[in-house]
């Protein structure tokens, strides 16, 4: 049975986290932190929302978001959908980089 969507609502308040698949790092250099961050950045500015706290760890991340009219599902899938890409590109593997839904 699929599960439900999530809930969305303007001020909605959510801690979403993803980790690597398989427990597999995501963050392999001090550079990929900032490659992932200015892609947050980038697409704050393009979707605006608030950003209360984030952590950023080898094999996961955690974010506090408050939305406002683009539902959390857009933002994660724009946000791991990019850095994804970016991954595997800069380390000529493909393949899923997340594990599960965040």
């Amino acid at each position: 049975m699929p599960r439900a969507p999530r809930v969305h609502f303007p001020g909605a308040l959510f801690h979403v986290m993803a980790r690597g698949n398989g427990g597999e790092k995501i963050f392999l250099e001090e550079n990929d932190f900032r490659v992932f961050l200015g892609f947050l950045s980038e697409l704050k500015e393009r979707k605006p929302f608030r950003l209360f706290a984030y952590c950023l760890m080898t094999n996961h991340f955690h974010l506090l978001v408050e939305v406002a009219d683009t539902p959390m599902p857009v933002l994660m899938q724009r946000l791991m959908l990019r850095y994804a890409k970016h991954f595997n590109i800069r380390g000529r593997r493909f393949g899923h980089v997340f594990q599960g839904r965040y």
